[in-house]
């Protein structure tokens, strides 16, 4: 029997990989298939596992999946998080690369304000490390 999921917080090659390895190395799979474009994952089992036996499954390899729903993606929440990383980027890349060309920044680059600096840096890059937590954890995990 074909069954189709919804596979979430996959972010590269390796992630579809791994899930669809481990998938396919259960017993009564017969053919599995991860697109990491769609965040999807069709299966075909037998009688002897479930819907939630699969979903289960890639949640213990650290994953979510769901049942398929037609035009469920993560995409928009990816989206979400692009914008709201941009917000902090943006004065991020303006404040420590600006006087490289020649951008006016308020003199934080003097030696007497290096404190300051380097603080508004770590303040800036702290919420975009935040919002983007799950790759920080996924790539320390896989390293």
């Amino acid at each position: 029997m074909k069954r189709k999921f919804n596979v979430y917080k996959m972010t590269c090659s390796a992630c579809s990989s791994k899930v669809e390895k481990h998938i396919k190395s259960l017993a009564g799979v017969n053919f599995c298939s991860v697109n990491l474009l769609t965040s999807s994952m069709e299966v075909d089992i037998d009688n002897t596992l479930t819907d939630d036996d699969i979903i289960k499954e890639v949640y213990n390899i650290g994953y979510e999946a769901k049942v398929y729903t037609k035009g469920i993606t993560n995409k928009s929440n990816l989206g979400r998080k692009l914008v709201l990383s941009l917000i902090f980027f943006l004065p991020l890349m303006y404040i420590s690369m600006g006087s490289m060309i020649g951008l006016p920044i308020g003199g934080l680059d003097d030696i007497q304000n290096t404190i300051y600096f380097i603080l508004i840096q770590f303040i800036l890059t702290l919420p975009i490390m935040i919002i983007f937590k799950e790759y920080f954890i996924r790539g320390i995990k896989n390293i």
